[in-house]
C-alpha cells in the first residue's frame, strides 16, 4: 500500500538529530535571556526560555512545534525541551513578579490551583437492615 501524501509543507527538521541540535543551540545561546530586576531593583540578565522563543529560534511557529510533538520520533525531543522550559519557569517562582510565570505554567504546562473539597454523604440506606433494604429495592423495581 502506498503512503498517503497528507500534503502541507515538508518538515523543516527531517531527523531527530537535526531537531535536537537546533533545540540545544537555543538553550546554549543568549536567545532566551531577558533583562529583569533583582530584589534590589538592579538590572540583571534572567534565564527565561519559552516555547514561543524556542519556536522562533527554530524558525517555525509555536503550532508547528506542537505538531512535531505529535510525531512519535520527535516526541521525546519536544518533551525534553518543554521540561527544560518548565523547570526554568518553575525556578522563577522564587523571585518577584511571578504573576506572568504562573500564567504561563497554568496555560502551557497544565498547572492548576489545587482545590480540596470534602464531602460527607449520609444515606438513609445505611441505617436500614438487609431485609428493609431488600424490601425497598423490590418496591422500586416493581
Amino acid at each position: 500500500m502506498a503512503d498517503k501524501d497528507l500534503g502541507g509543507r515538508p518538515l523543516k527538521f527531517q531527523t531527530v538529530k537535526e531537531l535536537d541540535d537546533a533545540i540545544d543551540l537555543y538553550f546554549e545561546t543568549d536567545a532566551y535571556i531577558v533583562m529583569g530586576s533583582d530584589d534590589n531593583g538592579e538590572q540583571v540578565k534572567m534565564y527565561s526560555p519559552t516555547m514561543s522563543g524556542l519556536a522562533l529560534s527554530l524558525g517555525i511557529d509555536r503550532k508547528t512545534l506542537t505538531n512535531y510533538a505529535h510525531r512519535d520520533e520527535f516526541f521525546p525531543s519536544i518533551k525534553k525541551a518543554r521540561s527544560r522550559v518548565e523547570v526554568a519557569l518553575e525556578q522563577r517562582l522564587y523571585g518577584n513578579n511571578v504573576t506572568g510565570v504562573i500564567f504561563n505554567l497554568k496555560n502551557n504546562f497544565d498547572w492548576a490551583d489545587k482545590q480540596e473539597i470534602k464531602q460527607e454523604n449520609t444515606h438513609i440506606f445505611e441505617q436500614l437492615t438487609d431485609d428493609e433494604l431488600n424490601a425497598k429495592i423490590k418496591s422500586l423495581v416493581s
